[in-house]
C-alpha cells in the first residue's frame, strides 16, 4: 500500500479530457500516441487537454517537466507536483494534516499509453484529519474498515 505516485497539483476538470481528445483525433486516424505527438505537438496537446502553456515546444525541455523531474529525483513535493499514495488506478490520498481523497483521471491515448508520466486528478474531497495516526496505520484502514468505521475513527465531529 505504500505506492506512490506523482500528482500534478492542478485540477482538471472533470470528463473534459476524453471530449477534447475525442475531438483532436476525430479527423485523423492516429495509429499511436508517437504519431498523434509529431502531428499536433506538444505544445498544442498540452495546451488542449490539460490546458497547460508550456515554455517550450517539446515537453521533456519545458519548466513544467523540470518541476516533474525535480520531484521524481527528490520525492519532495514542490509548488507543481506531490507525491500522493495510490490506492487503487483510478483513486489516490494525500495524507498531511488532513486526509484528501483524490481522483485520478485517465490520461490514455486511445485505451493504451498514459500521455503524461505524471497523474493528474479531475477532483478532491477532503475526508478527515489525520491526527496523531502514521500513515501507514491510516493506510491500513482504508484497507481494512468499513467506511463508517473509517469515519468513526478519524473524523472529529
Amino acid at each position: 500500500m505504500d505506492n506512490k505516485v506523482i500528482v500534478r497539483n492542478k485540477i482538471l476538470k472533470g470528463g473534459e479530457f476524453a471530449v477534447k481528445l475525442a475531438s483532436l483525433t476525430s479527423e485523423y486516424s492516429y495509429d499511436s500516441l508517437e504519431n498523434f505527438r509529431k502531428h499536433r505537438g506538444d505544445r498544442f496537446i498540452m495546451k488542449e487537454l490539460f490546458d497547460e502553456i508550456i515554455d517550450q515546444d517539446d515537453l521533456e525541455d519545458s519548466t513544467l517537466y523540470k518541476k516533474y523531474q525535480e520531484i521524481l529525483q527528490t520525492k519532495e513535493d514542490n509548488e507543481l507536483f506531490s507525491m500522493k499514495y495510490k490506492l487503487r488506478d483510478d483513486l489516490a490520498v494525500s495524507l498531511s494534516a488532513h486526509i484528501v481523497l483524490h481522483h485520478i483521471m485517465d490520461d490514455s491515448f486511445d485505451g493504451g499509453e498514459k500521455i503524461l508520466p505524471w497523474v493528474c486528478v479531475d477532483s478532491n474531497i477532503y475526508i478527515a484529519d489525520t491526527w496523531w495516526d502514521t500513515d501507514e496505520e491510516i493506510l491500513s484502514d482504508f484497507r481494512n474498515l468499513s467506511f463508517v468505521e473509517f469515519m468513526s475513527k478519524h473524523k472529529a465531529y
